[in-house]
C-alpha cells in the first residue's frame, strides 16, 4: 500500500486517480518480481527433476547389470557342482575299486579348483569395487 507521504509530489497534491495508478503500478512490479522468482524456482525444480530421473535411470541400469552378473556367477558356480555330486555318489559304489576312487578324486579336485578360482575372482572384483585392490607396477625382462 502506498503511504500517505507519497500523496504529495513536488509540493503539490496528487489526485485519487494518480494515487490508484501509482498503487496499481507498485502492485504490478511486485507481481512481476514474484513471477520472476517463481520462474527461476521452477527452472531449478525442472533441472533437479531431470537430474533425479537421470540418476534413477542410471541406478536401474546398474541394478540390471548387477542382476545379470549375479545370474552368470550363480550359473558358473553351479556348473562344477554337478560333477562333484556325481563323483560323490559314485564314491559310495566304488569303495573296493581303487582305480575308480582315484579317478573320482581327480574329478572332485579339478572341479573344486575351478570353483576356488571363480570365488577368488569374485573376491578380487569385490576388492576392486571397494577400493581395496592395489596394482603394483614392476619392470619385467620379457627377453629372459
Amino acid at each position: 500500500c502506498v503511504s500517505y507521504s507519497l500523496r504529495y509530489f513536488a509540493g503539490g497534491k496528487i489526485g485519487k486517480s494518480d494515487m490508484k495508478h501509482a498503487e496499481t503500478a507498485a502492485r504490478i512490479e511486485l507481481v512481476k518480481a514474484a513471477t520472476a522468482e517463481l520462474r527461476e524456482a521452477n527452472e531449478r525444480l525442472v533441472i533437479a527433476t531431470l537430474s533425479a530421473h537421470e540418476l534413477h535411470d542410471q541406478a536401474d541400469k546398474s541394478h540390471r547389470r548387477q542382476i545379470t552378473f549375479l545370474s552368470m556367477v550363480a550359473h558358473e558356480l553351479r556348473n562344477p557342482l554337478t560333477p562333484i555330486r556325481t563323483a560323490a555318489e559314485l564314491l559310495n559304489h566304488a569303495s573296493g575299486d581303487a582305480l575308480m576312487v582315484g579317478r573320482l578324486q581327480v574329478i572332485i579336485k579339478r572341479q573344486l579348483d575351478h570353483m576356488t578360482r571363480l570365488v577368488d575372482d569374485l573376491l578380487d572384483g569385490a576388492r576392486v569395487t571397494a577400493g581395496k585392490f592395489r596394482i603394483d607396477r614392476v619392470r619385467l625382462d620379457l627377453a629372459a
